[in-house]
């Protein structure tokens, strides 16, 4: 699986987007697109693995998109540190962009999956598009974690039922205002161009770049301090990071990733959302 970045876009159409649609006050710098490559050259090396893969018979594909280099420029890091990585919902807009530039060469050549700021309430419009796998980690690592998974399934049952749709192939060409099932590459990119679009006029995305407060207890931590436990009221899903510590330096390894209740829900969780997920 190759991995492609939102800099395919080129230096002019990122920063207009990034900048003058979306409000964002970042600086993508030269350099990032100096060592990224362009878009002719990525499609150029997708084309090529594909052609190379297919005596060798694995699964070639592309994923888009990485994050994207920016000037520092908050105190949240160092000084010296020049550069930071944007991600999430920040970079949703430019991840669908530069996915629908390189859909028509890319499609050809493999499947390309996803990884820009999707969340619920995008990921039944980003299966229409054609993309998959559709990757939510930065959704996860949210509070609430894995139980948010349930919203996805969720939504993309509203959808279907409101098309009618019983696969997600159906579901495509239906979105696109098509029934033929040799219309679906070209569907799938009617979606993404409207999504493309309308993700740029998007006020949870413009709202992301708002200043909100760290959800987490603003409390001076001793880093050994156990008893508090910083490393588990950090983290997103206040895991037990103590007793995973605990069983895992006496050898019981079992213990320390699956014998507490709070793990064995987030199983019983993950098997029931991947139970009811529609095959394409």
């Amino acid at each position: 699986m190759g991995q492609a970045h939102p800099t395919l876009l080129g230096p002019e159409k990122l920063r207009a987007i990034l900048n003058d649609q979306l409000g964002f006050d970042i600086t993508v710098p030269d350099s990032a697109f100096a060592h990224d490559p362009g878009l002719a050259d990525a499609m150029q090396m997708v084309v090529h693995f594909a052609r190379g893969g297919q005596s060798l018979r694995p699964n070639v594909g592309i994923k888009l998109s990485n994050t994207l280099e920016v000037v520092n420029h908050r105190a949240l890091f160092p000084p010296s540190e020049k550069m930071m990585y944007m991600s999430g919902a920040r970079a949703a807009s430019a991840h669908r962009h530069a996915r629908a530039c390189c859909d028509r060469s890319a499609r050809r050549n493999g499947p390309i999956s996803f990884c820009g700021g999707a969340d619920c309430s995008s990921f039944a419009s980003l299966l229409a598009d054609g993309l998959g796998p559709v990757t939510v980690c930065t959704d996860l690592l949210k509070p609430g974690g894995y139980a948010r998974l349930h919203q996805y399934v969720s939504s993309l049952s509203h959808a279907l039922d409101r098309t009618g749709a019983r696969s997600l192939d159906e579901f495509a060409l239906r979105a696109a205002g098509a029934q033929d099932p040799s219309e679906l590459s070209a569907a799938t990119r009617r979606n993404l161009a409207r999504h493309a679009q309308r993700v740029v006029s998007d006020s949870a995305i413009r709202s992301a770049q708002s200043s909100l407060p760290w959800p987490k207890q603003a409390v001076d931590w001793d880093p050994y301090d156990c008893i508090a436990a910083p490393c588990q009221k950090a983290a997103p899903h206040i895991k037990n990071i103590p007793d995973y510590l605990h069983w895992i330096a006496k050898g019981e390894f079992q213990k320390g990733v699956g014998g507490h209740s709070a793990h064995q829900t987030r199983c019983r969780l993950l098997r029931g959302v991947c139970a009811i997920i529609p095959a394409r």
